[in-house]
């Protein structure tokens, strides 16, 4: 399956590229959803017919008649089934997350992330389940095929794990258009407070707070203080040396490295002489943090990450990322700033804290990494936010 899995990733990786360079190529905009479409499409057939596989075999698993070798087979053979399945869960959301490059080429990654959330609760609004199947399937991608053949640069929604309000995104303006398909005349209330949902998100876009998404939190964006700080090309660069020579550990900053190395490399290979002098190394492991968490809001690696080869490898496991980040450069910027700056968890979420005010939490640092921008920057930033807060909602108990 993982071969599979990696020809698809290598051929959306050099697609995706072309793109890059032209987002204007409404052909090739077209060509890649429909690679996503007919992936997703082989990955609900393929685990449709392991459900049907694992319940044919938990029956077979009752029945009283069965040899010890019969049932030994038949336990082996639903261990097999729900590691099947349990793998395609993760080529379908990885499927999405390769659909969440397309918006990220036409608007700001900030923007973007308004439309992730729910407007009744603080949380992620749910995702769609399988894309086929599905009523009103036939009218949705009518109107799509429609649009982009009249040169509309529209998106399937279903396609991301980003964009989870309406149907179909048409992005032509600064500001994306939305549609809600249906079919059916008894759906109408449901549309019409989808709708006003989809309304919701641009109204706190256009006016940057709002207290109707989300649960009804005060939701307020803040522009960054500094323009970001990208570490693209050097870690590419890195990635590059890697692939030609097998590992690289290569200095990004000042007290940030990267080391990245084939699967198959010894790590006792490897000088470590480039951090042999720092006072607290802390190691973040991408591969396992790709594995572990949600990466709805994160910038996609499928943009980060320039070359296909290496890029289907990462995510198939055959190409490892890790990045070292001396932690006295932390506690040197909280000392300055007059802060302590805690991990909370093993992939630098942190807990910011004052003398005059509560804890408050940031994940700027966590999302600095993974989007191979500047942990100076990242810093910087992170106190400038917490600078921002006003003072009623520092004092909040």
């Amino acid at each position: 399956m993982k071969k599979y899995f990696f020809k698809q990733l290598y051929h959306f990786k050099i697609e995706l590229n072309e793109l890059s360079l032209d987002n204007n190529n409404v052909d090739l905009l077209l060509k890649i959803q429909q690679r996503l479409l007919s992936w997703h499409k082989s990955l609900e057939d393929f685990s449709h017919r392991r459900k049907k596989r694992l319940n044919y075999l938990s029956k077979q698993k009752k029945d009283p008649n069965n040899s010890k070798l019969n049932s030994k087979q038949i336990k082996k053979s639903i261990k097999i089934c729900v590691d099947q399945l349990d793998e395609l869960k993760v080529f379908k959301l990885w499927a999405r997350h390769l659909g969440n490059s397309i918006p990220h080429l036409y608007y700001d990654k900030g923007d973007l992330r308004a439309y992730s959330y729910s407007v009744n609760s603080i949380n992620l609004k749910e995702l769609s389940g399988d894309l086929f199947g599905k009523e009103g399937q036939d009218l949705e991608l009518e109107i799509f095929y429609k649009l982009l053949s009249e040169g509309y640069k529209t998106l399937l929604n279903d396609l991301t794990s980003l964009i989870r309000h309406a149907d179909i995104m048409v992005m032509e303006r600064e500001v994306p258009f939305l549609m809600e398909v249906k079919q059916s005349k008894a759906t109408s209330k449901t549309a019409e407070r989808q709708i006003q949902d989809a309304n919701k998100i641009g109204e706190y876009l256009l006016k940057d707070n709002s207290t109707e998404i989300r649960g009804g939190a005060i939701s307020k964006r803040i522009s960054a203080s500094v323009k970001e700080i990208s570490n693209k090309y050097l870690i590419n660069k890195n990635f590059k040396n890697s692939k030609k020579d097998g590992y690289c550990f290569s200095k990004i900053e000042d007290g940030f490295y990267c080391l990245s190395h084939l699967s198959g490399v010894d790590p006792s290979q490897i000088n470590f002489s480039l951090i042999e002098n720092l006072e607290k190394p802390f190691f973040f492991l991408l591969n396992q943090f790709k594995n572990q968490e949600d990466h709805s809001l994160f910038y996609p690696y499928s943009l980060s990450i320039d070359d296909p080869d290496i890029f289907a490898n990462f995510l198939c496991g055959n190409f490892l990322i890790y990045f070292i980040i001396d932690w006295k450069i932390i506690e040197d910027k909280a000392e300055l700033e007059k802060l302590t700056l805690t991990p909370i968890s093993e992939f630098l979420a942190l807990e910011i804290l004052s003398d005059s005010s509560p804890p408050l939490y940031s994940y700027t640092l966590m999302k600095a990494i993974v989007e191979f921008t500047s942990v100076h920057w990242a810093l910087n930033e992170l106190c400038n936010i917490y600078a921002s807060v006003p003072l009623e909602f520092k004092n909040l108990e």
